[in-house]
C-alpha cells in the first residue's frame, strides 16, 4: 500500500472530512470525492441503524445518497449542528457564546433561563411524540442531572472543561401502557480554546433499551417529585 493510500485510510477513521485540504494539491480533488463518499457511506450506515427513525427524521434529514446530510431546518437556523447519530442516541450541539475565561462561561451558563415553550428541539421533539399518540411531561433540571448519570454524555470529556447536567429540563416521552419510549435531555460544556467556548448539547435517547435503562435507574418516587407537568 502506498503512503498516499495510507493517509486517506488513516484520515476515514479519525473521521475527519476536511483532510482532503492537507493532502498535495495535485491529490485534492480526488481524496476530497473520496473523502465524501466515504463520509456519505459512514451517515447511512449510521442512519440504518437507527431505532427510532421516526424521532431522527424529525431533526436530522439525511438523504437518499448519505451526502449533505444536515440538522432539519428549524435547527439549523438556530445553529445546531450534529454532536453524534448512534442506533439509540441523536446529539445536536449549539454555540451559547464566548466566556472570555472559565468565570466568564459560568456567567453565561448562570444566565440562560430554560423555556419549554420556545425551544426549538422540545417542539419538534413534541410533534413527533404526540403523533405516535404518546404523552410528554416535562421535569426539573434536577432530573437532567439523574438522566446524566445514566448515560454516555453526548460531548468530547477532557481538562479545561467543565460541564453541567442540571441547568435545563429535561422531557420524557411515556406510552399508553406507563413505559419509556425517548429522553431529551441537555447539558452545557465550557470548552477552552479561543477564550473559553460555551456549547448547549442536546440528546434524544431511544429505543426500548434506553427505556429499560431509565425505569430501572430511577426511582418511582423520583419520576413524582421532580415532575413539573405534562405538555
Amino acid at each position: 500500500m502506498n503512503d498516499s493510500s495510507t493517509r486517506r485510510e488513516h484520515l476515514s477513521r479519525l473521521g475527519l472530512l476536511a483532510g482532503a485540504a492537507l493532502l498535495p494539491a495535485c491529490q485534492g480533488t480526488g481524496a476530497g470525492d473520496w473523502l465524501a463518499d466515504r463520509a456519505a457511506a459512514n451517515t447511512l450506515e449510521a442512519y440504518a441503524k437507527v431505532q427510532d427513525k421516526a424521532m431522527v427524521d424529525a431533526m436530522y434529514v439525511v438523504p437518499p445518497d448519505g451526502r449533505n446530510a444536515r440538522p432539519a431546518q428549524p435547527l439549523l437556523a438556530s445553529h445546531y449542528v450534529l454532536e453524534r447519530l448512534l442506533p439509540t442516541t441523536l446529539a445536536l450541539r449549539r454555540p451559547m457564546g464566548n466566556g472570555g475565561d472559565m468565570r466568564g462561561a459560568r456567567e453565561i451558563v448562570d444566565g440562560y433561563v430554560p423555556d419549554v415553550d420556545r425551544d426549538v428541539v422540545l417542539q419538534l421533539y413534541l410533534q413527533v411524540a404526540k403523533r405516535r399518540g404518546n404523552v410528554v411531561k416535562v421535569y426539573k433540571p434536577r432530573m437532567g442531572g439523574r438522566i446524566a448519570s445514566l448515560f454516555q454524555p453526548p460531548m468530547v470529556m477532557g481538562p479545561q472543561r467543565v460541564e453541567w447536567y442540571a441547568v435545563d429540563n429535561p422531557l420524557i416521552e411515556w406510552s399508553s401502557q406507563g413505559r419509556v419510549v425517548s429522553v431529551l435531555t441537555h447539558a452545557f460544556q465550557a470548552a477552552t480554546s479561543l477564550g473559553v467556548l460555551v456549547s448547549r448539547y442536546s440528546s434524544v435517547y431511544f429505543g426500548p433499551s434506553t427505556g429499560r435503562h431509565l425505569e430501572n435507574g430511577i426511582r418511582n418516587s423520583e419520576f413524582a417529585d421532580l415532575e413539573l407537568r405534562t405538555l
